[in-house]
């Protein structure tokens, strides 16, 4: 019973893990085109439809009021790529074939559809996010940040499995508790930041 609860602590504290730094990488991806576009923007008189659609993808009030909010913006994002994490190292990753990039690269196919079908009609941007005047953009730049955070994800998660430890070599072994170490001050301070984004007036 110690050891399998022991395995579920390390699968877990692993997908909390590698699903923040997955996060992080999505947010780096994002912060970079997004400042290349509102440069492009800024800087380009070309008022022609494709640059119409990449001024509109770049100002919109989905961002204002990211922008606006950017802590509690940042939690909400951590706080779905943990639940997304666990549940790809749960329900998805065993059933998915290929190597762990593939793995993640197909399921973060899932949250790019409910971001596009569901959250953007939410955010009243209607389906795919035709509403917000920006033409196929939404779609592929939510595909783009979808495959950057499940590709890392797969990636990573796939390279922080600990290798078969043996009678005779013990040593082998991934250190689990750094794991699950890491996952509980992930844990800890996101609930601490919450506390101060929930506070703060």
């Amino acid at each position: 019973m110690s050891t399998e609860l022991s395995r579920t602590e390390a699968r877990t504290s692993r997908a909390v893990v590698c699903g923040f730094l997955a996060g992080v990488v999505m947010v780096v991806v994002f912060m970079g085109a997004y400042g290349a576009l509102r440069l492009l923007t800024a800087s380009n008189t070309d008022h022609g439809l494709l640059m119409t659609w990449t001024y509109n993808l770049v100002h919109n009030s989905l961002l204002d009021a990211a922008g606006a909010s950017l802590y509690a913006a940042f939690e909400i994002h951590t706080a779905v790529a943990l639940v997304f994490s666990v549940c790809y190292v749960y329900l998805l990753e065993p059933r998915l074939a290929g190597s762990g990039m593939r793995r993640g690269a197909i399921a973060s196919l899932i949250p790019w559809l409910l971001s596009i079908c569901v959250f953007l009609p939410l955010a009243g941007f209607g389906m795919l996010g035709l509403g917000m005047g920006a033409g196929p953009l939404p779609v592929m730049g939510n595909l783009i940040l979808h495959l950057a955070f499940g590709t890392s994800l797969g990636l990573m998660y796939e390279a922080s499995a600990p290798a078969q430890a043996t009678a005779s070599n013990k040593a082998d072994a991934s250190p689990v508790a750094l794991y699950v170490s890491a996952a509980r001050g992930l844990c800890v301070g996101g609930a601490l930041a919450l506390v101060v984004v929930l506070a703060a007036p």
